[in-house]
């Protein structure tokens, strides 16, 4: 006998600074009308929008991650150009020196009160692509913080 499985849910985050403070207003429409994901898979702004929404997948709890993009929006983790070249001559390993983004992620990550994947309440995978090997991953255990930043500046941590 065949046994019939409930089709899973997954919401799909993408990545770009706009997309992912847009995504706040799709989540809330989501949650709303009670769809609720069974896992997320997110990639750069999409996978710190996951990691909000796999700690607290609840329409109430979505005006944090819109406060938290206002935030970034009026701070902003912005990537001017001449880093941009100045990292590539020195050969640095990231299109960005992430340390406005490390900040910010510990701050939020810190306000959420969550520290690794096994803190999630729904399951996240977060997908990055090393910018200087072309190897990919997608991070689903350990900690968040690293897995955040590889996807958003393209380089993985190195041990």
């Amino acid at each position: 006998m065949i046994g019939w499985r409930r089709p899973k849910t997954a919401f799909a985050l993408s990545g770009g600074g706009a997309r992912g403070a847009m995504q706040v207003g799709i989540l809330r429409a989501l949650l709303e009308r009670k769809i609720y994901p069974d896992f997320i898979v997110g990639v750069s702004a999409g996978a710190w929008n996951g990691v909000w929404l796999a700690s607290r997948p609840h329409a109430d709890d979505i005006s944090g991650l819109e406060q938290a993009w206002l935030r970034v929006s009026r701070l902003g983790p912005t990537i001017r150009w001449w880093s941009l070249v100045r990292n590539r001559f020195r050969r640095r390993l990231s299109r960005s020196d992430g340390g406005g983004l490390a900040r910010l992620a510990a701050y939020h990550l810190g306000q959420l009160g969550v520290r690794d994947f096994a803190d999630l309440q729904v399951p996240l995978h977060i997908a990055a692509l090393d910018l200087t090997d072309g190897r990919k991953a997608i991070f689903s255990a350990g900690l968040l913080a690293p897995a955040v930043l590889a996807s958003y500046q393209g380089c993985f941590p190195r041990s």
